[in-house]
This record gives C-alpha cells, structure tokens and sequence, in this order.
C-alpha cells in the first residue's frame, strides 16, 4: 500500500486538491494499492485521520507520500513525517508551498529534522529545488501536470478588456489587488469587466465585496463562486485575459491551466512563477501588491497589436503543453516503482 497525505477536500466545497488528481491518473497507470488521505476540514481533525489511518494500516505500508505546504500546513507534514520515522517507514514530500525557502530560514532544525529523513524530495519547480539544494539536499523535480486535452486553445487576438482571476479567497492570493488594478484600468477602458472564481477561505472576499460597493464597481466585477474545472473552462472563452494576483507561490496550477487555453497572462513575479512565466514571451509579470504596474500591464496587453497579441497566446499553449499528465506520469511510476 502507498498513501498519499494531503488535502481530500473536493466533496467539502473545495477544488479538487492536485493531490486528488495525481492518485487518480495513477490508479489508472499501476495495480499499487494508492489510497488518500484526509477528508476533514478542520487541520487538527485532519492530522489526527490521517495518524490513525497510518498506525491502523501500518503493516500494509510501504510508502507514504505527503504534500508539505509552507503555512500552517506545514506542521500536518511535520508530524506525518515524524510519525514514520518512529514506524520506520520510507516517506517522500512533496513541496507545495511557495513559501518555504522562508520558512527554513525561520525555522532550518525542524525542517532539516523532517527532510533528512525524506527517502525523496520531490519539487514540481526549478524555484524550490534550486533553493533546497543549494541547502544541502537531493531534490527530484517532477512538475505538477495537467491533461491537456481537457483545455481546448483559443487563440487571443483583438482582445476585448474582459478579465478572468481563478483562485481561492485566501489573503496570500491577494484578490483584492485585481479589483484595485481593474479600477485604474476603468479610467482608459471603461468597458472592461472582471469575473472572479473561487471558494471563499477567509476574510479577503468580504473585503472584495466592500471594495466593490465602495467603489460603485457593481457593474464591472461578478463573482462566481466555486466552479469545478470544467466549468469554469466552458466559460473561459468568455475571456481574453487572465490575472494571478499572489503574493507568495511556487507553481500554480491555475496560472498552468490558463496558458493551455491561450489565455494572456499576468503574474505578479513571486516564488517559483518567473520559472513559468517568461515576461514578454508567454506572459507579463509585475511586482507583488502593485496594482499601478497591474493596470498597466492590462493596459499594455489591450493596446498590443493582434499579431503580437496571438503570439503571447500561442507561445503559453506550446509552454504548457510541457506539462501534460504523458510527460510526467512517467516519473511518477518510475518513483513508485523504486519503493519495491
């Protein structure tokens, strides 16, 4: 049995976690017994599922696989990991978080105790192995994927200022600098709409929500809610460009998504997205919280000329289509395979 520990949280109102997706295409690649865990929404309930079902399974086990995030998250893997220490089980992380480079240099002993004793370290981004191996460690890179035929391209050109932000409500993703920047963009482009999806995770949506009654913006901004994939790729068309407003991250599978449906792209230039976001190629990139430089760059986009506009379009799709599930399931199994 191999376990994967993370967040299973796609039946709880929640979008399903990258981890879901992985067990899932491998399920469909190896007779291994995968299985996933835990379903709860509250963190504490969640580590202790997850403690019971490794002690209860302990005998069955061979491998345990935890996504290790930067935030309080961190101490879900923190305890897992110790857990199979004290089992003697082989355990690999995989690193989510685009903020642990700072954590290690926050806290380096807890995190050297949970790493050293990793059987590997897996790194979806160049960004965070980078940094863990010039800390001392071996890092496997094996990027997070996605199946792209699920993405049909559109190619963008003669854009229309209709603008799409697909993530969660949570203040590292710093939502409210869309609705700042979209204000300035109003100035020029009075036309221009903002459409928002995603599930509401803290107070950042209130504070949208206010900004845009304060600002008279009722007009120009929809907020969607949560929309499976599907959904909100069926409604993408709708759409010529795409914002990724974060302040901390490593490599967002959303931004991934919306270059394979030839979205133009602008990224604050974070964590590990200048890995994935070449500025003036495949994308634009601006300063974290500038919404000045975000106008701007929405601005940019919208005055491009249609030939230099389809040329952003199609250099995303082709980076993308790096990242297919064939192009990486392939490292998976090898990984899996090594544990027997």
């Amino acid at each position: 049995m191999i376990v994967f520990v993370g967040n299973v949280l796609s039946n709880k109102g929640r979008a399903i976690s990258y981890t879901e997706f992985l067990v899932g295409r491998l399920k469909e690649s190896t007779s291994e017994d995968l299985q996933l865990v835990s379903g709860y929404k509250n963190k504490l309930l969640r580590v202790i599922d997850a403690v019971f079902f490794l002690i209860y399974n302990r005998r069955k086990i061979n491998l345990i696989v935890i996504d290790t995030f930067s935030t309080s998250a961190f101490y879900y893997a923190y305890v897992v990991a110790r857990l199979c220490i004290l089992m003697k089980k082989r355990y690999v992380l995989v690193l989510h978080g685009g903020n642990l480079p700072q954590r290690y240099k926050r806290s380096p002993a807890s995190m050297k105790l949970v790493f050293d004793g990793a059987f590997k370290i897996i790194s979806p981004s160049f960004y965070l192995s980078e940094f863990f191996q010039s800390e001392g460690f071996s890092v496997q890179i094996i990027p997070n994927a996605l199946e792209i035929r699920h993405y049909q391209y559109k190619n963008r050109c003669g854009i229309e200022p209709n603008i799409l932000w697909v993530r969660a409500f949570d203040l590292i993703y710093n939502p409210i600098l869309a609705l700042r920047a979209l204000r300035l963009v109003l100035l020029k482009f009075p036309l221009a709409r903002l459409t928002m999806v995603g599930p509401v995770k803290d107070s950042s949506f209130q504070e949208c929500v206010e900004y845009v009654k304060l600002h008279g913006l009722e007009d120009s901004v929809l907020f969607k809610g949560l929309l499976t994939r599907e959904q909100w790729v069926q409604d993408s068309t709708e759409y010529d460009i795409f914002l990724n407003t974060t302040t901390i991250d490593n490599q967002p599978l959303s931004l991934l998504e919306a270059m394979a449906l030839g979205f133009l792209v602008i990224s604050t230039n974070v964590g590990g997205i200048p890995f994935l976001v070449e500025h003036g190629q495949n994308g634009l990139l601006v300063p974290s919280a500038d919404e000045r430089a975000m106008a701007d760059a929405i601005i940019s986009l919208l005055e491009l000329d249609s030939k230099s506009q389809s040329a952003l379009s199609e250099r995303a799709r082709t980076f993308a289509e790096l990242f297919d599930w064939k192009n990486v399931e392939l490292k998976w199994l090898t990984l899996l395979n090594q544990n027997q």
